[in-house]
């Protein structure tokens, strides 16, 4: 049986203050369900440094390109990364990096060195990969694309995704998350939200990309994102009845009361 320790995502509380044009919200919610976990062998890791890059194509996939930094004390041989497919139907074009160096993909777990092998299970994607790793600091990068996670609406399409869980069971000293999508959409046609720790942020940049960031991120707490771009965007014939902007704008606004209150209560003992 392999021993291990897991950095994996599972539910929780967090709260987010989010910077978004014309407004300022401090976000409280519950977070539900994991994107993914990544697990090595049980010694000691480090991560210093995410960052995560969802990309949101006009044809409704979504690209993801996630890079970690791991300082590991200690040998270590494997890992492995899940996706949860409760917010997706399937990924395509799964590969993986360490050091900006390809690990092969393998037809059947062969534990082999410098391999990864994909376990298509009923709930999840479970990637074991193999390398080597002693006392110093590794890049791992993860890149896939997943189908059927954006609902469009009438009037918005749904992006809504978790880039950090709380099931990671590491600080981490800075995160970055950098959604983009592939063409123009003016800043006052779209809209997001983020929710996690209170030193963060979720900011418009310009028409191309809104970026989550974090300093000190503690074990467990969730980065998570919601963006909302207008339904002309997405190609899609697949068009959910009803829109979806005034029930979002209703809840997201009360999530902000919520927390916006826990934080000058929490200020106040201060």
């Amino acid at each position: 049986m392999k021993n291990k320790m897991l950095l994996h995502r599972r539910s929780s509380i967090l709260r987010w203050s989010v910077r978004v044009i014309l407004l300022f919200f401090v976000f409280s919610c519950s977070f539900a369900a994991s994107n993914y976990e990544t697990t090595y062998a049980e010694k000691q890791v480090e991560c210093t440094d995410t960052f995560v890059e969802a990309q949101i194509h006009s044809n409704g996939t979504v690209s993801f390109h996630e890079t970690r930094t791991i300082r590991f004390d200690g040998s270590f041989t494997y890992g492995y990364y899940i996706l949860e497919k409760n917010k997706l139907d399937k990924i395509e074009n799964f590969s993986l990096e360490i050091d900006n160096r390809p690990l092969s993909e393998a037809r059947s777990d062969t534990e082999e060195n410098g391999t990864f092998y994909i376990e298509d299970n009923l709930n999840e994607y479970k990637i074991w990969y193999y390398f080597q790793a002693e006392n110093e600091t590794k890049e791992i990068s993860f890149h896939y694309t997943i189908l059927g996670n954006i609902e469009v609406y009438e009037d918005f399409g749904v992006f809504d995704w978790y880039l950090q869980g709380p099931g990671w069971e590491l600080p981490v000293d800075s995160f970055t998350g950098n959604v983009t999508w592939d063409t123009p959409i003016p800043m006052d046609d779209y809209y997001i939200w983020g929710h996690g720790p209170l030193q963060g942020s979720f900011t418009k940049i310009d028409d191309n990309h809104a970026i989550a960031s974090c300093d000190d991120v503690n074990a467990k707490e969730v980065i998570h994102a919601l963006v909302l771009l207008p339904s002309t965007y997405f190609q899609s014939n697949l068009v959910q009845p009803g829109t979806i902007y005034q029930t979002t704008v209703e809840k997201e606004t009360k999530l902000a009361n919520e927390a916006n209150f826990k934080r000058v209560i929490g200020d106040s003992f201060q």
